[in-house]
């Protein structure tokens, strides 16, 4: 037996600060909140005062040399505060004066604390009890002298004892110091509330911020806190103690350390020193070892209780669960009020644990191993209840059995009648009551196993349970978790088994076919099918019929047997889930909604079906329902295709943030999962995120995902983001279009490359979308506004004609428009506007558009004398567009045009702008863009902001906002060419 340290008892103050952090264990919200109220205190001026309640080895001393070690370093209030902490029994505190020298004595054994040491011994020396008034004086004078801006931060255990040291007199000294000099704040401990913080007339009620410890939760936490321990001895024993308590075995053992020791820190650590991975089935030695150790603590706890409060705790000790008040009274000859009190007492004691049921209060000692105490003295009893119930709680009867068989026949070399009393009595409570509490709780881990996709644990917990009970359940879970556990041998052979010895057993030939399901195995899952169904089981036999086929993607045959099977049993629910996914499967969308539908209205709920539903609707376009029937479900019970699906949902619904969120909580589980990063990479383009979504284009390449709608992508990211040659570098190898998704990020990149200037890369693009798909009128267009910004006006000609070949649309005779405006043909201009004028296909915005560019294009060649002239064009050729504001809209346009390209010819659009005015003065449309107009003209001709003071506050913040976005254009026209000109200046004109 391996003994990991030499004494059982538990002191957290003999402990390195790096064992008190690794063994803490359950409590790291109430650490937080409490370090964030003492440093609150030292670095503001408000003030804390924690007290921890909790019973003896609930682990209060662990929690405060935590604290101490890590106020000592702490950063933030470092040279801030003072430390005094006391030690765990404080047994010479008698008076007030006694107290406030044990803070300076407490100072003293702090770094740097020999002044305080100093300063106690002079006190005490000059101590006269004639004098004692001054020597209190002087030792709060030293104190205050001492924190001199400081906070003092009082660390005390067993406050109960400190403020009975003081008296009442102390205390109200104390806490009149306390309101006088607020330079304190405390950190305090008790067993219990005494008077004087219970008490409203009492000195410190109120005074403190009261949590109570309680033991450890559940096993998990004896888990956490033993394996800690274990890893921290440094051993191989420990090593494998700390990998025993991970299996489900050890964590169904653990949880009955929990039940023996009401989670009692101090009691799990005494059982500690002796378990090794061995003791886990060894159990009575170290339980013997810690009955040794613990029974005079608990019999000095009680000798301190009163007659009336030990005689509640011997009655209480005999029970085995929760008494009201009333039988307690009844029993200790008590009158109920009288039992009520001392119970309320000893719940302040941390001695007993009370419970409102209803009316009624119901009681049982706070920790069940102080039934040690009243059990040891019973020379009545024969054996411990509580090891009984510790063996119960260890080992199945069966393995009870075996080892009473081999001590009752001496089979080990000699009688060990200890062992043998405690094993008879447990068998004979099993037979009594037919209960396995140890087998419950292994099938419990191994449930938890199964949620947690922990198959291996699974198929641990089920593998013990099949060879110790081996109920017809227990055959069925483990053949269930076989495959997923990676055992499929040995899940048919224990299917094989159990059907020996449970031969009609319909639920242990289900999990067989599963099994068989999982593995892939479909054709024996059909061969499984047919001998079902010869051996009468016809219903069970067509639902795995209907799931093999469904596996084998024979999803026709799949629905065609789940159809009849509803024929012959209607009420089988279940196969409408299978249904609803055949059906998916076949891209029969709606029959895959309908079935789902159905399948969760005869089930209540149903995840599967509800994840087949929502998939099915949001492939259909219906997002929002989608979305709906997703909230529903309970993500944590199934894969995390929840997650993509909402995210693919608010994707279509241009909900990006939402969109954002989901998709990355998938890509945690599965970071490589392609569709999730397609999608995440538009949405973060969407919401302007360029950099991270640049980073996840350049992951999919990664990812070896190349297609030109990835490599599009990439190309809009770093425009976007300023970093011009980069992109310019990466349409040089770009790849041919060859999708829809492809062909529409192509477009967008040629108009992000028409803003900034590269003309020909855009060019080339929109050719290579036309290749594509030569029936699309944006590739056409796309294709034609490239060469018209480039001023490739024969080619635009050519791409006009081939363009009107392909497809029929009025748009290109605005195309046309602006190509006859660089002629000067007005007639032929005002002849084609004729013809588009009743087209309600083009829409008011891409009107007003073409209709700036004819401008433009004019101006570029003929100057800004042009515009009465067209602008009186367009009044007449468009009357039915004027109520749609169509001029005023194609002045606003133009104002951007101007700063782009015309500044440097203010002065002319001074004197045309006049004669524009007037040409269309009666349009109350024109007002407003034309002050603007005029506006950023003066602005540009004076060189300054003064123009467009002279125009109304709201006007005025349309325009310049206007301006800053057209300059923004502007300057990065300008940068991108001028990185790409340096760069061919650089590299040669060949390689660019």
């Amino acid at each position: 037996m391996s003994i990991y340290i030499n004494n059982s008892r538990y002191n957290p103050q003999l402990m390195t600060a790096e064992d008190l952090e690794r063994l803490f264990v359950g409590r790291e919200n109430l650490i937080e909140e409490v370090m964030d109220g003492l440093t609150a205190s030292i670095v503001g001026e408000g003030k804390h005062f924690f007290l921890l309640i909790g019973p003896r080895g609930s682990g209060k001393t662990h929690f405060v040399h935590l604290i101490a070690n890590r106020m000592r370093e702490n950063k933030e209030t470092d040279g801030k505060f003072l430390l005094a902490h006391f030690k765990e029994e404080e047994w010479e505190i008698d008076s007030y004066l006694e107290f406030l020298l044990q803070i300076l004595h407490s100072l003293g054994q702090e770094k740097g604390g020999k002044k305080f040491l100093e300063e106690e011994a002079n006190i005490r020396a000059g101590y006269n009890s004639k004098n004692h008034a001054a020597s209190v004086r002087a030792t709060e004078k030293s104190l205050i002298k001492f924190t001199n801006g400081k906070t003092l931060l009082l660390i005390c255990e067993n406050l109960a004892d400190l403020l009975a040291g003081l008296g009442s007199d102390g205390q109200w000294k104390w806490r009149s110091f306390i309101q006088e000099h607020p330079f304190w704040t405390i950190l305090a401990a008790s067993p219990s509330l005494s008077e004087s913080i219970r008490k409203k007339e009492s000195s410190f009620y109120g005074f403190f911020n009261i949590n109570n410890l309680g033991p450890l939760a559940n096993g998990d936490e004896v888990v956490d806190l033993l394996k800690k321990r274990a890893i921290g001895a440094g051993t191989k024993a420990g090593e494998e103690l700390a990998e025993s308590l991970e299996t489900p075995l050890g964590r169904a053992r653990a949880g009955a350390i929990h039940h023996l020791s009401g989670g009692n820190h101090r009691a799990c650590v005494t059982l500690f020193p002796f378990l090794t991975k061995e003791s886990l089935y060894e159990l009575t030695e170290p339980f013997a070892k810690m009955v040794d150790d613990l029974t005079p603590y608990y019999q000095s706890r009680i000798k301190d209780l009163s007659p009336g409060q030990r005689k509640i705790t011997s009655f209480l000790a005999r029970m085995h669960k929760p008494t009201a008040v009333g039988d307690v009274a009844s029993h200790c000859l008590m009158t109920p009020q009288t039992a009520a009190k001392e119970i309320a007492r000893l719940g302040d004691h941390g001695v007993v644990l009370r419970h409102k049921r209803g009316k009624k209060t119901l009681c049982e000692l706070a920790e069940p191993l102080m039934r040690l105490c009243f059990e040891v003295k019973d020379n009545r009893s024969e054996y411990l209840q509580l090891f009984v119930d510790l063996l119960r709680g260890w080992f199945s009867v069966k393995e009870l059995q075996e080892r009473h068989d081999k001590l009752d026949l001496g089979l080990n070399g000699h009688v060990d009648l200890f062992d043998l009393r405690h094993i008879k009595a447990a068998v004979a409570e099993f037979n009594k009551d037919g209960k396995e509490p140890f087998l419950d709780a292994l099938d419990d881990e191994g449930r938890k196993c199964w949620l947690n996709q922990d198959y291996e644990g699974a198929f641990a917990a089920g593998e013990k349970l099949i060879k110790e009970r081996g109920s017809e359940v227990d055959y069925i879970n483990g053949v269930s978790v076989a495959s997923k556990a990676g055992k499929s041998k040995e899940g048919i052979r224990y299917a094989e088994k159990g059907l020996s010895i449970y031969p009609r057993s319909i639920g242990i030939r289900n999990a067989l076919g599963l099994l068989l399901l999982d593995d892939g195995n479909y054709e024996n899952a059909l061969n499984l099918a047919k001998k079902m169904l010869a051996e009468g089981f016809a219903e069970d036999s067509l639902y795995l019929e209907t799931r093999a086929h469904l596996g084998n993607k024979n999803y026709k045959i799949s629905i065609k047997i789940g159809l009849d099977l509803i024929k012959q049993f209607p009420e089988n629910t279940g196969v409408y889930f299978y249904l609803s996914r055949a059906y998916f499967n076949a891209k029969q969308f709606i029959d895959a909604e309908k079935n789902a539908e159905k399948c969760i209205k005869l089930n209540g709920y149903s995840e599967g079906a509800n994840i087949v539903l929502a998939t099915a609707l949001a492939l259909q376009g219906k997002n929002k329902k989608s979305i709906k029937v997703l909230k529903s479900t309970k993500p944590e019970h199934f894969d995390f295709k929840y997650y993509y699906l909402i995210g693919f949902n608010y994707f279509n619904l241009g909900q990006f943030q939402s969109s954002i969120k989901n998709l990355n909580f998938f890509l945690e589980k599965d970071p490589n999962n392609l569709d999730s990063l397609l999608l995440l990479s538009v949405s973060y383009y969407q919401t302007e995120q360029w950099e991270e979504a640049l980073t996840i284009c350049k992951r999919l390449n990664e990812l070896k995902y190349f297609s030109p709608a990835n490599s599009f992508l990439i190309v809009l990211c770093l425009i976007k983001l300023n970093r011009y040659i980069e992109s310019w570098k990466a349409l040089l190898s770009f790849e041919e279009v060859d999708d829809e998704e492809s062909l529409h990020r192509s477009l967008m990149v040629t108009s992000e490359l028409n803003i900034i200037g590269y003309y020909d890369d855009a060019i080339n693009i929109a050719k290579s979308a036309i290749a594509f798909q030569p029936t699309s009128i944006f590739s056409h267009t796309a294709l034609i506004y490239s060469q018209l910004e480039a001023q490739l006006y024969d080619e635009a000609v050519n791409s006009l004609i081939a363009a009107r070949s392909s497809v029929d649309s009025s748009i290109f005779d605005l195309f046309e428009c602006e190509i006859h405006a660089k002629d000067g043909n007005i007639s032929k201009v005002s002849s084609l506007l004729r013809s588009v004028n009743n087209d309600k296909q083009i829409k008011v915005n891409v009107l007003q558009t073409h209709l700036t560019r004819i401008i433009k294009i004019a101006i570029r060649q003929f100057g800004p004398s042009i515009l009465p002239t067209y602008f009186t064009m367009f009044r007449k050729e468009l009357a039915p567009q004027m109520k749609r504001k169509i001029v005023g809209g194609t002045i606003t346009e133009l104002i951007s045009v101007f700063i782009l390209e015309f500044q440097d010819t203010a002065n002319q659009w001074h004197d045309n702008l006049i004669k524009l005015e007037e040409s269309i003065r009666d349009l109350k449309q024109s007002k407003l863009p034309l002050r603007m107009l005029r506006a950023a003209v003066e602005r540009a001709k004076e060189g300054n902001d003064g123009p467009l003071l002279e125009l109304p506050l709201e006007e005025r913040k349309l325009l310049q906002d206007l301006i800053v976005k057209t300059e923004e254009i502007s300057k990065r026209r300008s940068l991108a060419q001028a990185q790409l000109k340096q760069w061919k200046k650089e590299h040669g004109k060949g390689e660019s």
